[in-house]
Parts: structure tokens; sequence; C-alpha cells
């Protein structure tokens, strides 16, 4: 059922909880109840990004640190707000943990699903992860980093531009 309701999130992302209950044929608060299990389950992902991202003997205190500023950060309201806030949250620090694990196909992907839902958030994505996917003592990250960031933000960009066409097309009232 929940795959069910994102999907239908995913046609119109401004659908009323009570329409999609309607459509499932659950109640409202059920609905409510499933989206605020997916957004607790992506706040919790975040977490756990934290925790893997800094997990390197060297970084341990450092995996304290971020998974306290997680913590204080306004995710943990929104773990329980609107759909969708959390799991924007939980793909930008899939993004981030990326690059710094050093892993150019997930950067592609991540941050080219960071950024769909906010389209002002793409460039601060690319930007923390130039940051984060840098070696110490260099300017910038290794060229595989800079490519694989530049993909993603080109990727992300064509599906913004595929979706934005999509809903000029829909017919008024869908």
């Amino acid at each position: 059922m929940a795959k069910r309701i994102i999907e239908l999130l995913q046609e119109d992302g401004r659908q009323s909880y009570a329409a999609i209950a309607k459509a499932v044929g659950l109640s409202e608060a059920a609905v409510v109840e499933a989206l605020a299990r997916l957004s607790t389950a992506a706040f919790a992902a975040t977490i756990a990004l934290c925790a893997w991202a800094f997990a390197a003997s060297d970084r341990r205190a450092r995996r304290a640190l971020a998974i306290a500023a997680v913590l204080c950060s306004s995710l943990v309201y929104h773990s329980t707000a609107g759909f969708g806030e959390a799991l924007a949250a939980a793909t930008v620090a899939a993004a981030i943990v990326a690059a710094i694990k050093q892993r150019p196909l997930l950067i592609v992907i991540t941050v080219a699903l960071a950024a769909i839902g906010k389209d002002t958030l793409l460039p601060f994505v690319v930007a923390l992860g130039f940051l984060c996917a840098r070696r110490e003592g260099r300017l910038l990250p290794p060229r595989r980093m800079v490519v694989a960031l530049s993909a993603g933000a080109v990727r992300e960009v064509a599906i913004d531009s595929e979706l934005d066409r999509a809903e000029q097309h829909r017919p008024d009232g869908a």
C-alpha cells in the first residue's frame, strides 16, 4: 500500500491526504501514518549514513559530531512533518557520504536524486560534494570525483527538465 501512496505522490505531490486515502481505499489517518513511517525511516537512514561516513578510526570524533549535528538540526522536525523533507535530506546525506567515500557511481546517482524535489538544492549539493570529496592538502577533489559530481548534476537537470515538460503537458485538473 505504501508503494501505491508513493506512486500517487510522484504523479502529483500536491494531492491532499484525503484524496490519496480515497484513491487507495484507506483512511486519511492511515495514509498520514504510512508517510510518517517513511519520513522516520529516512531520518534513521540519515543518522546511519553519518555513522558510516565517519566510521574510519581517524574520523570517530567527527562521527559523533556529525550525528549530533543531524540530531540538533531541523531534520528531527522534518522526520515527522510533511512528506518528503526527511527523504530529501537523506538523499543529500547519501550524496555527501558518496563523496566522502569516493564512490563515483553512487555520487552520480545520489546527486541526481538529491535535488529532484527542490530546484534550488542542486548547487548546494554539488558544492558540498566538492568540499567532501577533497583530499588533505588539495584544493579540488580528484578528477574522477569532479566528473561524477558534474555527471550527477547534468543528470538531475535532465530529469528535472523532463518532469517540467510532463507537467506542462498535463491536462488541467489532472
